[in-house]
């Protein structure tokens, strides 16, 4: 996915009929034409596009509404960097090839040097790496995907999910290109699991980590909400939750996990809510609550992705399209 096929409609069809081996079947006999030679496409020809390519040709097919984003303007975060050096520091940002450049000057500078000696550092040649803070541009939006790693969600339902997430990132990223031009300073990602528990984890483990235990959906929102807040305070405007699960939650706890929901609508451009299978247990229970939301197709947007379907990459791109023409 995407998947490229040649149109063979105006080739024509061969037939029986009269000739002579080594006749062409169709366009000019050789020699016919005067020119060096035909430029068009054959078949098995190579196309190379880019990444950023497949995306604007997704968006022109899926008909992508442009986005009106926050522009987060001059608001910027504070990174350490370390890479000044100092004469004074702690042992643990000890520069050891600084160091003994160091002692080295000095020996040949007051004529103790000996090849082959050992080099010994003084004090006075210790050098250490020294901390920078520096102002960095804020990234235009965040994307929180969450995921449901219980049992229930095997390595088929994943691999539908990574496939979504992978071509999702790629078109908002160039719809975000396309709308802050210049301004545009990326988009950052952090992704959460959760069973009956939540926690914070790397890209590669969100799609790889698998667990027994049940699901407490409510427990994935809480970590969620705890996110959004530490971005806001830091100056994040356009926050995106996806969430991916089967719908499997436990009875006790669909009430929490709809109000914990409630808050992150309140504070996120979109929460985009994908059921890999059939079962419409959760998603039953957010279309009750969420009624008008869902009607009225604003702030929350909702999939179900069977995960048996031949055609899984042509419902993956409508799955994107129909969180994606949503939202704000």
């Amino acid at each position: 996915m995407p998947h490229f096929e040649y149109d063979r409609g105006s080739i024509g069809g061969v037939s029986a009929g009269d000739g002579e081996e080594g006749d062409l079947l169709f366009g000019d006999q050789p020699g016919d034409g005067s020119g060096a030679g035909d430029s068009g496409f054959e078949e098995g020809d190579n196309v190379d596009f880019s990444c950023e390519e497949l995306a604007d040709l997704l968006i022109e097919d899926l008909r992508l509404p442009k986005l009106k984003p926050t522009d987060s303007g001059d608001i910027t975060e504070k990174r350490v960097r370390y890479d000044s050096i100092s004469r004074t520091g702690p042992q643990s940002l000890r520069h050891p090839r600084r160091t003994l450049k160091q002692a080295l000057k000095r020996s040949i500078a007051t004529g103790t040097y000996q090849p082959g000696d050992p080099l010994i550092p003084s004090r006075e040649d210790f050098r250490y790496r020294a901390p920078a803070i520096e102002n960095i541009p804020l990234a235009s939006a965040l994307i929180i995907d969450l995921m449901d790693v219980s049992g229930s969600m095997d390595d088929e339902k994943k691999k539908i999910v990574k496939t979504e997430v992978f071509w999702r990132d790629r078109i908002l990223e160039r719809l975000y290109q396309q709308a802050l031009g210049q301004n545009y300073q990326g988009i950052k990602r952090r992704y959460v699991v959760h069973t009956a528990d939540a926690k914070e984890v790397s890209e590669y483990d969100f799609f790889h980590l698998g667990d027994s235990g049940g699901t407490k959906i409510s427990a994935g929102y809480e970590k969620v909400q705890e996110i959004i807040a530490e971005e806001q305070k830091a100056g994040m405007q356009n926050i995106y939750l996806f969430h991916y699960t089967d719908g499997e939650n436990l009875d006790s706890d669909q009430m929490a996990s709809v109000k914990s929901l409630q808050g992150i609508i309140a504070e996120t451009n979109l929460v985009g809510y994908t059921q890999v299978g059939s079962d419409h247990q959760f998603l039953d229970v957010l279309r009750f609550n969420f009624k008008e939301a869902f009607n009225h197709g604003d702030l929350v947007a909702s999939v179900i992705l069977p995960d048996k379907d031949p055609a899984v990459g042509e419902q993956i791109l409508n799955s994107i399209k129909t969180k994606l023409q949503q939202g704000r």
